[in-house]
């Protein structure tokens, strides 16, 4: 489960770089051809069907900039992210209790699961409910990745190890 929780915590970290990177370049595109209005009277009398495609598509752009998805993505990850590195944070401090000379017993630990794993739903329903994140290859990827690295430098554990032992 705390892996689980850690690679939703990296995809959705990195989903909102990539929403970041998108709606910024759309914001450059939108501010390059309002400042452009002057320059586009004499664009308008060399190239006007290229001025009057990238004019249209900037007005369209403008007037539907709020119906596109990175705004509200963005916005919600902002407030997500932090709440589910402290969930990260409460997971890994009981984690921790495991090693004690005393450690919690087993109903104790399935209690504690079970009430992170509740807190996360919560989390993702709260903040994200309504705001599509659609899968994204590269993202997916890399937070992958990031959560094989975290397996073996914090359990030296390698993905091969852990499908195996899921499987058992």
């Amino acid at each position: 489960m705390y892996i689980t929780v850690y690679r939703a915590e990296r995809y959705y970290w990195y989903y909102r770089e990539y929403a970041i990177f998108w709606n910024n370049i759309i914001q450059v595109f939108l501010l390059a051809t309002a400042l452009s209005g002057v320059a586009g009277l004499w664009i308008w009398s060399k190239i006007p069907a290229i001025w009057a495609v990238v004019a249209g598509a900037s007005q369209v752009l403008g007037a539907a900039a709020y119906l596109l998805p990175q705004s509200d993505q963005i916005r919600a990850l902002n407030y997500l992210l932090p709440e589910l590195q402290e969930l990260l944070n409460q997971i890994d401090h009981d984690w921790n209790l495991i090693d004690l000379p005393d450690p919690p017993s087993d109903a104790e630990l399935n209690d504690r699961i079970l009430t992170y794993n509740n807190k996360y739903a919560e989390l993702e329903n709260k903040y994200t409910n309504g705001t599509p994140f659609p899968r994204k290859k590269w993202v997916e990827q890399t937070a992958e990745k990031d959560r094989n690295n975290y397996l073996l430098s914090h359990f030296g554990v390698s993905v091969e190890e852990e499908t195996k032992n899921a499987k058992e």
